[in-house]
């Protein structure tokens, strides 16, 4: 049977073999490659696709991806809902607890120089239902309430406790809690 073999077993058998081991190997790994998400037309994958390339628990994760190749809009709405870095998710809001007292003008600057405002009063007694980062119990926080009165402008705010208080904007410091509806 050896002999059998050894007589077919020419140079041009051979060669065709290699080549065709180097045209399939080779174009694989050339393949693998050449071909990114970037050659890849939009809604032409599914997830049967990726199947097999999958985690452990067969989900991507971010150490299965490259860094920066996953865009906000790729995302479903549920994980584009999100809150801007430093704040906190609480119910509808993203809230935010600056360090030290600040009068009310001087707490709507703070606020606004981070791209946040002060809560609405609805807000804020909502807010007051949830443990607020970083505002100890029972301590103040202004809300945008604005109004005059015979002695000026005046102001409310509430306590992580849910109490509710009125003062002069420029009699107290406050710690201010800042907010914003979370990014869509």
């Amino acid at each position: 049977m050896l002999s059998r073999l050894r007589s077919r077993l020419t140079y041009a058998n051979v060669m065709s073999s290699v080549a065709v081991f180097l045209a399939l190997g080779g174009g694989a790994a050339w393949a693998a490659n050449e071909f990114t998400g970037a050659n890849i037309r939009n809604e032409t994958l599914s997830g049967a696709d990726v199947m097999g390339r999958l985690g452990v628990n067969g989900t991507l994760t971010g150490q299965d991806m490259r860094d920066g190749s996953v865009k906000r809009v790729d995302l479903g709405a549920s994980a584009r809902d999100s809150c801007p870095v430093g704040t906190s998710r609480l119910g509808r809001l993203c809230a935010r607890t600056l360090s030290g007292g600040s009068k009310f003008f001087d707490a709507m600057g703070r606020c606004a120089q981070l791209g946040l405002r002060l809560p609405t009063y609805t807000e804020a007694i909502l807010l007051s239902r949830s443990d607020i980062p970083g505002l100890p119990d029972s301590d103040p926080f202004w809300t945008d309430s604005l109004y005059t009165s015979s002695s000026g402008y005046r102001t409310q705010y509430v306590t992580d406790a849910g109490t509710t208080l009125d003062n002069s904007t420029e009699a107290d410091y406050v710690r201010p809690v800042c907010v914003t509806t979370p990014s869509t």
